[in-house]
């Protein structure tokens, strides 16, 4: 488990993060290789963390927030929901 800014611990789903890189990256009009171009990572690893099987170093997910202007956790918990 991975434990969260406030104290509280989760889980990372992997495909619940695909779905939401794929649904950021859409909305801001990226393609996967756009996306992996910015990231330094090739356009396959892209598609591997939205289809599920794989996901983002951790290291990418600092630069993956600020890119997509969205909370490190939300991120993480693949949920922009309140």
């Amino acid at each position: 488990m991975l434990s969260g800014n406030k104290g509280g611990d989760f889980e990372m789903d992997n495909t619940k993060l695909g779905s939401l890189i794929r649904a950021l990256r859409r909305e801001a009009g990226m393609t996967q290789r756009e996306l992996a171009e910015a990231l330094g990572v090739t356009d396959k690893a892209v598609s591997k963390w939205e289809r599920g099987p794989g996901c983002p170093d951790v290291s990418f997910l600092p630069q993956l927030s600020r890119l997509f202007g969205v909370d490190l956790e939300k991120l993480l918990q693949g949920d922009l929901a309140p």
